[in-house]
Order: C-alpha cells, then sequence, then structure tokens
C-alpha cells in the first residue's frame, strides 16, 4: 500500500468494545472491520465498495462480504438502504454500510440514511424461516412466568428490524406484562419495529414498542 491509498487520511476511530471480543472475531474479520472504519465518518457512515475495503485491507472482495457477514452477527455493523450517488457512474445504487461504535441497539441511524426495507412477501424464505424460528423459541414455562415467554420473541423481532442487537430487560418486560395477557409474534413486531425506526431513526423503548401492539 502506497501513501496516496489513504487520501488524505491518517487515522480512524475504532470502537474500544472490539478489543473485548477476543477468539469471537478472527484476524481476517478484525481487518475487513478496520478497514471499514478507515473508510467510515463519525456516524459509523460508509459507501466503500467490498473491493475498496478489500484492497485496503489486503483482501479480495468475496473475503470481505463473508467477513461483513460475522460482522453483522457480532454486532459491529449493518447495511443501510441503497442509494443513487450524485455524479455516480454506474447504473447500480451504491451500498451504504454503518460501523456500530456503541452497538446494543445504541447507534442512530445517520442523518439521511435508512435501512433497508424488508417485505415478508420479498424476504428470502429461508432467511425468513431462521429468524422466525430463533426469535419464537419458546422458554419453558416450568421457570419462567408464563407472560414471560415471548421476551425472545420480542428482542429477536426488534433486533431483526434494527440490524443489530436489542436485549430487553426482563425486569422491564414484567413490569409492563404484569396483568396483560398479549400474544407476541415475529410478524407481529417486526413491521411495527420497522416503521418506528425509519420515523424514529433509533431502537424503540420497550414501552414504545409494546405500545404498538
Amino acid at each position: 500500500m502506497n501513501e496516496g491509498d489513504y487520501k488524505g487520511a491518517v487515522y480512524s476511530i475504532l470502537p474500544i468494545r472490539v478489543c473485548k471480543l477476543g477468539k469471537k472475531i478472527s484476524k481476517g474479520e478484525l481487518l475487513t472491520f478496520i478497514s471499514m472504519c478507515t473508510f467510515s465518518n463519525r456516524q459509523g457512515l460508509l459507501f466503500a465498495t467490498c473491493e475498496s475495503i478489500g484492497a485496503r485491507s489486503g483482501q479480495d472482495k468475496n473475503t470481505v462480504a463473508n467477513n461483513m457477514d460475522k460482522l453483522k452477527k457480532l454486532g459491529l455493523m449493518r447495511d443501510l438502504e441503497k442509494k443513487f450517488q450524485k455524479g455516480q457512474l454506474s447504473k447500480w445504487k451504491t451500498g451504504r454500510r454503518q460501523v456500530l461504535y456503541l452497538g446494543e441497539g445504541r447507534d442512530e441511524v445517520p442523518n439521511h440514511e435508512e435501512l433497508p426495507v424488508v417485505s415478508f412477501n420479498k424476504m428470502d424464505r429461508q432467511h425468513l424461516k431462521e429468524h422466525i424460528e430463533q426469535a419464537e423459541q419458546e422458554v419453558s414455562i416450568k421457570h419462567e412466568p408464563v407472560d414471560m415467554q415471548y421476551l425472545s420473541v420480542l428482542n429477536g423481532a426488534v433486533s431483526s428490524a434494527l440490524g443489530q442487537s436489542v436485549q430487553y430487560s426482563y425486569q422491564e418486560y414484567e413490569k409492563y406484562m404484569r396483568g396483560n395477557n398479549i400474544k407476541i409474534t415475529f410478524e407481529q413486531v417486526f413491521p411495527k419495529a420497522r416503521a418506528f425506526i425509519q420515523q424514529h431513526k433509533r431502537s424503540p423503548k420497550l414501552h414504545e414498542i409494546m405500545g404498538e401492539l
């Protein structure tokens, strides 16, 4: 890599929380993530392609794409809606991504950006099946009160809509559900959560998403 590859940039922001992942993140995945950070702004927004990210990290585009899948699962990045860039030559929309510096649903969607809209009729069937199965794993009522069995569904659906992990606490959920007999499903929560995120540019608080059901 020569000095021109940096285009004037000499440093970047790297979230400290990546250091705590240990063996959960491989060297290659870390290189991809660091390269992404060098392209991102203070909101974590970047337009760099897999080829550009790979050129800076010494990886091919397929490796970068595979590493990104793992980075999403680790809550270190998410995809944003693809858009046409002013003056672009390509006929295809430009991909946008966001480095998640804070995690746990605390990173706001960058200004003038949107999360990609996912509709159930267009979502890959296997992808949808996996999300629903993961979200709707029943909590054994032998160990949990009956009204707590939908907490994993709620967390899974909102996490899928946001593009990063969200964990509503046992205590706040139990407090809200006390006296309420609400059956929560993935299909019910996901579109409500996505609509809230698109409008407010942030993760919904528990009472905000529950109030929509």
